[in-house]
C-alpha cells in the first residue's frame, strides 16, 4: 500500500521464465521496477459516495485488493477518509496461502469497531486446512471479524449483508473491486447486477459500481 515502507512482491510459478525467476531470489539481485499502471474505473478517493467498499479475491488476486484495502483503512484512520463499513471476500485452495500473505492486516484494532470484515473461504479440505479451522487462536491472531469457511464464496449473503448495512448508514452506491479468476468475476458482476437498483437514493435502494482485474496474458 502507498503508505508502507515495503513492497511485496508475490509471483506465481508458472512456467519456465517465473522458475528462473524463483531461482533469483536466492541471490542478492538488483531489480528495476515500474508501474503501477492503470486506473480503476470506481473513484475509491471519492469518500462520500463510497464510504462502503466490498473487495472479492481469487488466490493471487488478492494482491491488488489488498493494497487497495490497506491504503483506504490508513486513509481512515490517519487522514479522516469517511470510512462506514468495508468487507473483504478472499477465495483460496488452500489456507497456507492466507498464513503467507495475511489479508489486510493482522492488528485487531483495524476491526474490533466493527467498520471491517474478513471472510476466507478455503475451496479445497485437507488435514492443515482442518488444523487451521479447529484453532481458537485464529482470530485472536487475524482479528475479530475474521471468518473462515468451507466452498465457494456465499456472495449472496455478502450481498445481502452489503446493502442492508449500507441502507442504516444512508448510503447508496458501494464500491466493488474484483480480482481472481473468470468464473468468480462473473459471478461477481452477476451479483452486481442482481442486486443493483434501477434508482438510487430516496429510498430507491443501493447501486453496486464494480471494476474487476485479470491476471491473464
Amino acid at each position: 500500500a502507498p503508505h508502507e515502507d515495503n513492497v511485496t512482491l508475490h509471483v506465481r510459478r508458472l512456467g519456465d521464465w517465473t522458475a528462473k525467476l524463483l531461482a533469483l531470489t536466492d541471490c542478492n539481485e538488483q531489480i528495476l521496477l515500474e508501474g503501477p499502471y492503470g486506473a480503476s474505473s470506481v473513484d475509491l478517493d471519492d469518500d462520500e459516495r463510497y464510504p462502503v467498499a466490498l473487495f472479492v479475491s481469487g488466490g493471487i488476486g488478492v494482491t491488488p485488493c489488498q493494497s487497495i484495502g490497506k491504503h483506504l483503512i490508513h486513509q481512515h484512520r490517519a487522514h479522516g477518509r469517511k470510512l462506514e463499513y468495508m468487507e473483504f471476500v478472499w477465495a483460496v485452495r488452500h489456507i497456507s496461502m492466507v498464513q503467507d500473505i495475511p489479508p489486510l492486516t493482522t492488528k485487531t484494532e483495524d476491526c474490533k469497531d466493527g467498520k471491517v470484515r474478513v471472510d476466507i473461504y478455503c475451496t479445497r479440505q485437507d488435514e492443515e486446512d482442518d488444523d487451521a479451522f479447529s484453532n481458537p487462536n485464529f482470530n485472536l491472531h487475524y482479528g475479530p471479524n475474521y471468518n473462515l469457511h468451507y466452498g465457494r464464496p456465499d456472495l449472496e449473503s455478502t450481498f445481502e449483508r452489503m446493502k442492508s448495512i449500507a441502507l442504516k448508514r444512508k448510503v447508496y452506491s458501494i464500491a466493488v473491486f474484483g480480482c481472481g479468476p473468470k468464473p468468480l468475476m462473473n459471478d461477481l458482476a452477476t451479483a452486481c447486477r442482481k442486486h443493483s437498483e434501477s434508482v438510487v437514493g430516496c429510498g430507491g435502494g443501493v447501486f453496486f459500481d464494480l471494476h474487476t482485474e485479470h491476471f491473464d496474458f
